[in-house]
């Protein structure tokens, strides 16, 4: 870590509120980007931002190494499904069905996108489906994590990621008339 940052977070661990402003202003763009994925509004995603921003402070000397932004990222993914438990009554699709999609990991259709524009595409998916595909495609979790992340088995967890892949490549390939 860089010595800049060390400092930061030591000032952060005593409390010091300047630092703990500072570092809320280096990540706050770039977590409230990425909730943006797992929630429906700007407000819902900027108490996430909070509520994420909080734990973090308190639970600060917890940290003890490797990377911290990847330790605040669990910490910001973590609050923003939370979120999504409390809101959403989500009824899981039965993923007992075979599915053609689950075979191919191709998606190589995505590839040309900006982020702006798949975030857009992501958005309108269904809930469970978006979840799934930001946790797997995007965050790069494992369906074993996200089942037990969502409280999901994981083959409910491949089949909404399958049916998230089928559902945006529906929605970029062109249909004939």
């Amino acid at each position: 870590m860089k010595p800049a940052l060390n400092q930061l977070l030591a000032d952060c661990k005593a409390g010091k509120s300047k630092a703990q402003r500072m570092l809320f202003e280096m990540y706050e763009r770039k977590f409230f980007a990425m909730i943006l994925r797992y929630v429906r509004t700007t407000a819902e995603a900027e108490d996430v931002v909070i509520q994420a921003f909080t734990k973090i402070f308190t639970r600060i000397d917890q940290y003890r190494e490797g990377s911290f932004e990847g330790w605040m990222k669990t910490i910001v993914i973590h609050e923003a499904l939370s979120l999504h438990r409390k809101n959403e009554k989500q009824t899981w699709a039965n993923s007992n069905q075979p599915n053609e999609f689950l075979e191919s990991q191709d998606l190589s259709v995505f590839d040309s996108l900006s982020m702006e524009d798949l975030t857009s595409l992501i958005k309108e998916l269904p809930e469970g489906s978006r979840m799934v595909f930001n946790l797997f495609a995007i965050e790069g979790y494992g369906h074993k994590e996200i089942a037990e992340m969502l409280d999901i088995t994981e083959g409910t967890s491949k089949s909404q990621f399958a049916r998230a892949k089928a559902l945006l490549k529906n929605k970029l390939t062109p249909t004939e008339s």
